[in-house]
């Protein structure tokens, strides 16, 4: 799986300027350092880690809701 870098303000692609030394986004020109783009990196993958915890979550919760619905016992 490949991460890229995307914008915090507009999700455009940023890329490393050499003559700054910061990250740039090609879109609107929002200048990061390296400190804050290894924050920013942190927080999109415990994000997308999240997203499939929550759908794995959704799945077994209505899986646990229909076996409920299809038992004979329901009260």
């Amino acid at each position: 799986m490949v991460l890229y870098l995307k914008c915090p303000e507009c999700a455009g692609e940023m890329r490393y300027d050499r003559n700054i030394h910061m990250y740039v986004c090609t879109r609107c020109g929002l200048a990061l350092t390296s400190a804050d783009r290894d924050r920013l990196i942190l927080e999109q993958r415990s994000s997308l880690y999240s997203d499939v915890n929550s759908e794995d979550e959704k799945r077994r919760k209505r899986k646990d809701y229909l076996k409920w619905w299809l038992s004979d016992k329901k009260e």
